[in-house]
């Protein structure tokens, strides 16, 4: 992509002038294809920011991020999006991630196939990291899943999840059910479930799902120790 627009404009820029709407569509386009240098980027929002945004510039900025956007493919007539702020350490209040647990609860159609085939990709021993709360006092983060399935509810009010594994680390569960929400919801591609289970942390991985639902069914040991207890 030619990046002499984002040159011109920073040169406008540098004598406070400011650019018509056409201009900042195309800098903003240079931008957003991955071509414009961190010093570039930096000089076209410092000067931005020094001169004041006009609302042409603000129109044009947003063209062009609309045009680089990914269309969604959602399978019903509605969707529901909120802001997701993505994942992290730090312990606070999740308000987008709520938000989609409201919208679903709310009548906010969850993809179930979308759903089973996360769960399906769960099954087998995985590193756990990018998806499970991070500086767990652990040897590893090595998790063998026995079970993972999602289901209609009996009641026909929303679906349930259900995992056996041999171990859980703090939060897996949640960030696994805030995660494949996410995607059940069309706000992240499927594609991004199989590379958070090989991810080295969790910061690309969906705000964990609310603790509310949250229990613990049963708890099984190997036979054997019943046995050698016995003996």
């Amino acid at each position: 992509m030619d990046s002499s627009p984002l040159r011109r404009a920073i040169a406008a820029l540098a004598h406070r002038q400011s650019l018509p709407e056409s201009l900042t569509s195309e800098a903003f386009s240079v931008v957003m294809s991955g071509e414009a240098t961190p010093a570039q980027i930096a000089a076209l929002l410092m000067g931005l920011r020094a001169k004041g945004e006009t609302a042409d510039e603000v129109a044009g900025a947003a063209r062009a991020l609309r045009g680089a956007m990914l269309p969604v493919a959602v399978s019903g007539p509605y969707i529901v999006d909120t802001c997701g702020t993505g994942g992290g350490t730090v312990p606070t209040f999740n308000i987008s991630t709520v938000a989609a647990f409201v919208a679903a609860g709310a009548g906010a159609p969850l993809d179930l196939a979308a759903l089973q085939q996360a769960s399906a990709l769960l099954a087998g021993e995985h590193e756990f990291r990018g998806l499970a709360a991070a500086g767990a006092a652990t040897a590893h983060y090595r998790c063998r899943v026995a079970l993972a399935e999602w289901a209609p509810r009996a009641d026909g009010a929303g679906v349930t999840f259900t995992i056996e594994a041999d171990r859980f680390l703090h939060h897996m569960v949640r960030f696994l059910v805030g995660t494949m929400v996410d995607i059940a919801l069309g706000r992240r591609p499927p594609a991004d479930f199989p590379r958070l289970l090989a991810a080295p942390d969790n910061l690309a991985a969906s705000p964990p799902a609310p603790p509310q639902g949250l229990y613990l069914v049963a708890v099984r040991y190997p036979p054997e120790l019943y046995a050698e207890a016995c003996s």
